[in-house]
């Protein structure tokens, strides 16, 4: 069963707020010190334009102890439209992660 990630709200990023999400393959479940995916949504501000920013990154680090060469990031439309592109950026680079452990 694919686990599956949902994002909140354009209310709750237009609201300054990020919403961060880890998930563990179920390869993993039983090894608390494996790697997991973890991603982080926000709204970004670049010289008064907002965007969504989406990141995501393999590891056991938390965002900012993570090596910033590790981290894959999108940006997107602060619309609900960008929500769910967002969410299949996400949703996408997790399944692969978790196919590249089965192979």
């Amino acid at each position: 069963m694919t686990q599956k990630i949902t994002l909140s709200t354009v209310s709750y990023f237009a609201q300054g707020n990020t919403f961060t999400g880890s998930l563990t393959p179920p390869q993993f479940v039983a090894n608390p010190l494996a790697d997991i995916f973890n991603y982080r949504v926000y709204c970004r501000n670049n010289d008064g334009e907002n965007s969504l920013a989406a990141e995501h990154y393999i590891g056991c680090k938390c965002y900012e102890l993570t090596e910033k060469e590790k981290i894959s990031s999108a940006s997107f439309d602060v619309t609900r439209d960008g929500i769910l592109k967002a969410e299949a950026f996400l949703q996408k680079a997790f399944d692969e992660f978790v196919k590249g452990l089965d192979s």
